[in-house]
């Protein structure tokens, strides 16, 4: 008789994996829709947008899933950091592709109660709850004794880049 087999274990690892794969195919579709329909390939309201902020969604989960298991963390360390940046890579890109889909610009459009709630609540609120997320990463790593000296350098490079970008993103 086979033994059964047990369902594997979902890790927040596995859910960046998974989820950067969808942003992947999200920024593979965002590049070839202007192709195929003929739309604008620059300015505000090209799918290039989308396309950029799932390429950066992507990378970002990826990279965190491969940093995430080889760092001393607690479980409520790992939960933050993986919530904040599931519901950064997929809310920032979700909300950019809608504008986008809809044909109006992305960033500083407040012309209906729709795309304010998207820029000022959606972006900027997933992009605060992001820093949040860093710092429980930086401070997890830069804490974590037995991490390698090589990985806390480069989580503290990678928070510090993020750091800045969300920083001049609210600029």
């Amino acid at each position: 008789m086979a033994s059964p087999t047990r369902p594997r274990e979902l890790t927040w690892p596995r859910v960046l994996w998974a989820a950067g794969a969808v942003l992947l195919v999200a920024m593979v579709v965002h590049v070839v829709a202007p192709v195929l329909l003929g739309g604008p390939v620059g300015g505000p309201v090209s799918l290039r947008k989308p396309a950029t902020f799932a390429e950066t969604g992507w990378l970002l989960c990826w990279s965190v899933a491969i940093v995430l298991p080889a760092l001393r963390t607690r479980a409520w360390q790992r939960h933050v950091v993986g919530a904040t940046v599931l519901a950064l890579a997929l809310g920032e890109t979700a909300i950019i592709g809608v504008q986008a889909w809809r044909g109006v610009p992305s960033h500083d459009n407040v012309t209906t109660p729709l795309d304010t709630v998207l820029m000022r609540g959606g972006a900027a609120g997933t992009a605060a709850v992001f820093v949040v997320g860093m710092v429980v990463l930086l401070v997890a790593t830069l804490r974590s004794g037995s991490t390698p000296p090589a990985l806390r350098l480069g989580v503290a490079g990678g928070s510090a880049c993020c750091s800045s970008a969300a920083r001049s993103a609210w600029s």
